[in-house]
């Protein structure tokens, strides 16, 4: 049970119960992504629900959230795939992260990482962003960053920090109150907790991108060289 955060009192079974994407959507998910040329690909909580993706969709990549980086169960049945992974880390679990990268390469899968503080919303001096570049140079490995923090502007100085991935939850609407509606990019000023628009989604990505091109960086590791800055978006 966690103890503290908007989500106190709540088990992390419970919250993946009421927040998981109902399966019947996939289908309908997948083909619109497609049509807007945009890559679609999940978190994953557990093996059976790991089993039936691979069983019914052709996933390019998965993604692994800070608090499953030690059941070495999913990160087994995950690296077994083969497919791309994004795994976030929290600062405490550097061993932890060190092992699960480790069974995911030997398995054959690209990793990157994603610097994550599980504070929600994350407050800015909080987010210790020099952990990115810590990272990138104990592990060899890409790394982005997990904006958990209201408005815009921890993505454009995580760019500076040489994060080469960028997540941001958005939403559609306040109609149904989604658990990450705090930390959500919403309504008409980017750090208040309101509806999000398609305008500012577009305008948090152009900034991240003006920060991308004013910092002039190639992203390098052991097997890539990354020339373009990608966004990830969970979407609720």
């Amino acid at each position: 049970m966690l103890q503290s955060g908007i989500w106190k009192g709540r088990t992390l079974g419970d919250i993946y119960e009421s927040t998981c994407t109902p399966l019947n959507w996939l289908p309908y998910l997948l083909d619109l992504a497609k049509d807007c040329g945009i890559t679609l690909f999940p978190s994953v909580f557990d093996t059976t629900i790991l089993a039936h993706l691979e069983a019914h969709y052709d996933m390019p990549a998965y993604k692994i959230s800070s608090f499953d980086t030690g059941n070495l169960d999913l990160i087994r049945a995950v690296g077994r795939t083969g497919k791309p992974v994004i795994m976030s880390v929290n600062p405490d679990q550097t061993e932890q992260v060190g092992h699960s990268a480790w069974i995911l390469r030997e398995a054959g899968s690209q990793v990157a990482l994603m610097h994550c503080e599980s504070q929600y919303p994350l407050d800015g001096h909080r987010a210790n962003l020099h952990q990115i570049q810590r990272l990138r140079r104990k592990f060899a490995l890409p790394v982005g960053f997990s904006d958990h923090s209201p408005g815009v502007w921890l993505a454009p100085v995580a760019v500076g920090m040489e994060a080469c991935l960028i997540e941001k939850h958005i939403m559609l609407d306040r109609v149904r109150e989604p658990l990450d509606a705090p930390f959500s990019l919403t309504g008409t000023e980017l750090d208040a907790p309101f509806s999000l628009t398609g305008t500012e989604f577009a305008y948090f990505v152009e900034v991240i991108n003006q920060a991308y091109e004013a910092c002039n960086i190639e992203y390098e590791d052991e097997d890539t060289t990354y020339s373009d800055l990608r966004v990830e978006t969970n979407a609720r």
